[in-house]
């Protein structure tokens, strides 16, 4: 039971920076949900059987488990040529948001259109997949994903401005 306390403490004290961390080096965007969870798995493993000294900070153990997963996650899918399909996690959000009663029509909307914007993200360069996803599920400042990608604000600014105007552009004349 004790270590599955100080499994939840660090999972909450490490998981805005392990995603993070995540984001920036993955690949593709769609991995990066299978990459975290493999990592909390391993360090689960881990601290049942007693192999991690619990300290205050344990973010750079995580991330350098989350390093290797994401080679042995690449390694695999290159290997056997997996093509990984649209994880919509962030559905599960939007329906724990509804309150009661449930319209069955909103949220047949709601995802759908999650899932639209998605597949509009994912035929833009990588760096704009990145850059939406630290904005707007990691609440990240423009400043502070300007910091984290090596590029400048007006940069960061322009690739999220012009691609929302291009989305409301493409989603309102009917490029459904």
């Amino acid at each position: 039971m004790a270590d599955q306390q100080h499994f939840e403490q660090i999972y909450l004290s490490t998981y805005n920076k392990v995603l993070k961390y995540i984001v920036m080096h993955s690949s593709n965007l769609e991995d990066v949900n299978d990459i975290v969870q493999e990592s909390y798995i391993k360090l689960h493993d881990l601290i049942c059987k007693n192999q991690v000294e619990l300290k205050e900070d344990l973010s750079p153990f995580i991330i350098g488990i989350a390093k290797n997963k994401m080679k042995d996650f690449y390694r695999k899918k290159n290997k056997f040529n997996f093509f990984s399909h649209i994880r919509n996690d962030e559905n599960l959000d939007v329906l724990d948001m509804i309150p009661d009663p449930i319209n069955i029509e909103e949220i047949v909307i709601s995802s759908e259109l999650i899932e639209d914007i998605w597949n509009f993200l994912k035929e833009k360069k990588a760096i704009i997949g990145k850059i939406f996803y630290l904005y707007y599920y990691l609440n990240m400042s423009i400043k502070d994903i300007a910091s984290e990608l090596n590029l400048n604000e007006s940069n960061v600014k322009n690739h999220l401005y012009r691609t929302i105007k291009e989305m409301h552009d493409y989603f309102n004349k009917g490029g459904l």
